[in-house]
């Protein structure tokens, strides 16, 4: 899924040189720009919360768990999921589906002088924790597995 959003950094990039570009030999700075750059950004890098926890490279505090067995270290790391991750995701979901919603019927627009709607972000931002909430589950059927079978063969062969 990442690979359908890896496009969105050159966008950024051009438009950072570009403002820089309009602001230091024009003399000419931008009022959209930062606000685009500001919005790309945001859904490309909450996007990849998924792909992050997809592939494990997130930073994880070993300290715990460093020391136990796999199998109690998956059942912490499950326990982690159920108890912490899902209900903040459903939470956060919940309150930003919300808030993106209400931004759509009011029209409500971001407060800059180019002053650009503010639910398009929101809902992707929205679409984007969805995403997170099903590697989420993807991520604890995976422990389910992990605990069962005792180790991570299985993985290694699919």
């Amino acid at each position: 899924m990442m690979k359908q959003f890896r496009w969105l950094a050159p966008i950024i990039m051009f438009l950072i040189v570009g403002e820089v570009f309009m602001r230091y030999v024009f003399r000419a700075p931008t009022i959209w720009n930062n606000d685009l750059q500001l919005y790309i950004s945001a859904g490309q890098r909450i996007i990849g919360i998924g792909y992050g926890t997809m592939l494990h490279n997130q930073i994880v505090m070993d300290i715990f768990t460093a020391k136990l067995s796999f199998k109690k270290s998956k059942a912490i790391e499950l326990f982690g999921y159920l108890v912490y991750h899902i209900p903040l995701m459903f939470a956060l979901t919940w309150v930003t589906g919300a808030r993106a919603l209400l931004t759509f019927v009011q029209n409500e627009k971001y407060y800059s002088v180019w002053r650009p709607v503010l639910w398009p972000v929101l809902a992707f931002i929205t679409f984007a924790y969805l995403l997170f909430i099903m590697q989420l589950f993807a991520e604890i059927i995976k422990c389910v597995i992990h605990l069962q079978r005792g180790n991570d063969k299985w993985l290694k062969e699919r």
